[in-house]
């Protein structure tokens, strides 16, 4: 069915030399906060109807949304949001270990006062926003946090890296956030860890903190994903 992006919201797009990139934002948000989930079929009419927008950036939307890891292309069958695996979310995870630790340990050495300083009041705003509960605005503020030490290690090839394997793992951490209120506090408890060894401009310790995150990272998404991955079986069986 063409299902099928009724969640997708209605938007119109005045710059015209970025339409697709900006039709390509609105899609990746919201398939990695769950709007548009795995598996769904993204038709161009629909996309069309919804932004505004002609085919033709539609279609280098979508292309742009493949290349990054987001939907995938099927003969036959269209485009489709790309499903969460626990096989995916291993190799995600390994790259992100070796990308990260890096990006942490750069930042420590090469952040400026002002990166610092946007690094800690970020963190500063996750925490907050744990204590009241508000799932949405944390997960988007600790995107924000590993955005900001991405930048702040001032590597250009590897930022390029990590952005790329960035979106497709928040997909996984979206899920776990959802799913885990002890994820979300990990999260956080790992961060404040982080953040002190990049103040104190320890590279050696902010790196071993950011892989300590990440393997506790993986073994609560890794059970959210078997655990939902059990609760659409027992769905699928009973419906």
């Amino acid at each position: 069915m063409a299902a099928e992006i009724i969640s997708l919201p209605q938007f119109r797009f005045d710059d015209r030399p970025t339409l697709a990139p900006g039709v390509a934002a609105v899609i990746e948000r919201a398939i990695i906060e769950g709007t548009l989930p795995d598996g769904l079929k993204l038709t161009e009419e629909i996309i069309c109807r919804k932004t505004g927008v002609s085919r033709s950036p539609i279609r280098e939307a979508l292309r742009i949304l493949e290349r990054d890891g987001l939907v995938v292309r099927e003969p036959r069958r269209g485009v489709r949001v790309s499903k969460l695996t626990v096989e995916n979310l291993d190799e995600l995870y390994a790259c992100r270990i070796v990308l990260e630790v890096l990006a942490s340990e750069l930042a420590a050495v090469n952040a400026t006062v002002q990166e610092m300083d946007g690094i800690r009041r970020t963190h500063q705003r996750c925490e907050r926003l744990l204590r009241t509960d508000h799932m949405l605005g944390h997960f988007r503020a600790n995107v924000e946090l590993s955005q900001r030490i991405f930048n702040a290690a001032h590597n250009l090839p590897l930022l390029g890296l990590l952005n790329s394997i960035h979106k497709q793992a928040l997909r996984y951490r979206f899920l776990a956030y959802q799913m885990s209120r002890s994820a979300r506090a990990n999260s956080v408890r790992n961060n404040t860890e982080l953040v002190a060894a990049l103040a104190k401009r320890d590279a050696a310790l902010a790196g071993v903190k950011v892989r300590q995150s990440i393997e506790l990272s993986h073994e609560v998404i890794r059970a959210c994903l078997m655990e939902r991955t059990k609760r659409d079986g027992r769905r699928i069986k009973s419906g």
